[in-house]
């Protein structure tokens, strides 16, 4: 009876671990997300070695290089977006590659030429929409002029309340590296809209000595057991921002923000008729929520658009999105809107509108 219950066991051990071998092929330069929470990084592939950090679900590495270990494949890696914020990304870790997913980013994200000869300033609203990784969807603002590029971006990087719709006021700034932005915000499977606006140098500075002033009073955001970084750009603690709310402050109300602080004749978070929640079905369908939980979502959904509608505030990305390409015609700041719908980078930008 006891040998029997032995092969029994050997047979479900055997099973459980072909399920955790990789069907997938592994090739040098692959970006891969994390498939599991808490996974141990060792600074070298002997399993006797002390654990030097953990990775996350939906963390995204670098494959450098990749071996067999007795029965294990373990991946030397590089860190591209990870919680952990006591790890440094320039640094090589080891794991188990049982722990990855076969999702991949293979091919550079590639940008469309600007016209900065004509427009030497410009301000630009980067506006991500809803996919499977993004579920809430995104925006952003950029800065660009003579000898600087700087992306403000605030967002659910740090301690989060409340179902995730509070948490502290953490603010990247990705300084000349849009490069690494548009990849890093099209891994998740989004469509970005990048709106250009025509600026001046008064008009940039205004953004700039506001946005890098509230990082400089706040410093960089650390210490904190939620601290989600990327590589490329910097998590600042912005307490001069208020603390992230879903509706009344959040990544869409900011950029909002600082498009009309350069463009005052710019009535963005007026066009109350725009505001609906656009395509939150998708939302609700990509949390994978139960009836209930929907339910109550979407009532939380219905209330915050009365709320936004009636105190004018735009915060919504796919809602944002849809007014600025609604008035991009009339709006003479506009010169520019392209969709970038690819992923991984295969097909050029898609010319919306063009001034």
């Amino acid at each position: 009876m006891r040998r029997l219950q032995s092969y029994f066991s050997f047979i479900v051990f055997s099973l459980l671990l072909s399920m955790n071998l990789q069907a997938f092929e592994l090739v040098v330069g692959d970006k891969l997300f994390v498939s599991a929470n808490g996974v141990n990084l060792r600074t070298s592939p002997d399993i006797s070695n002390n654990v030097a950090g953990k990775l996350f679900v939906n963390d995204l590495v670098e494959i450098i290089d990749s071996e067999e270990i007795g029965k294990y494949r373990f991946v030397a890696i590089r860190l591209i977006d990870y919680q952990d914020s006591g790890l440094n990304s320039s640094d090589t870790f080891y794991f188990s590659a049982k722990y990855l997913t076969d999702k991949k980013i293979q091919k550079p994200f590639v940008l469309s030429p600007e016209d900065k000869a004509n427009h030497p300033y410009q301000i630009e609203a980067l506006v991500s929409s809803i996919a499977p990784g993004a579920r809430w969807g995104h925006a952003s603002v950029r800065v660009v002029g003579p000898g600087y590029d700087y992306i403000f971006d605030f967002g659910r990087y740090g301690e989060m309340r409340n179902f995730d719709l509070e948490g502290d006021p953490v603010m990247r700034i990705w300084k000349d590296n849009m490069q690494k932005y548009m990849e890093y915000r099209s891994q998740y499977g989004s469509t970005t809209t990048r709106v250009v606006f025509a600026s001046n140098s008064e008009a940039n500075n205004n953004i700039l000595n506001f946005y890098i002033g509230i990082a400089e009073e706040g410093g960089v955001y650390q210490n904190r057991e939620r601290n989600y970084v990327a590589d490329g750009a910097t998590n600042y603690f912005a307490k001069a921002l208020g603390d992230f709310d879903a509706v009344e402050n959040n990544c869409t109300t900011m950029t909002t923000d600082a498009v009309e602080m350069a463009f005052a004749n710019l009535s963005i978070h007026s066009q109350v008729q725009f505001i609906e929640g656009r395509r939150a079905e998708k939302t609700w369908e990509y949390f994978d929520l139960g009836w209930f939980k929907r339910s109550f979502m979407e009532g939380r959904l219905s209330s915050a658009v009365k709320d936004a509608k009636k105190h004018k505030i735009m915060f919504w990305p796919e809602d944002l999105t849809a007014v600025l390409k609604a008035k991009a015609s009339s709006w003479q700041e506009i010169i520019l809107i392209e969709d970038y719908r690819e992923a991984d980078g295969s097909k050029p930008a898609e010319v919306i509108y063009k001034k």
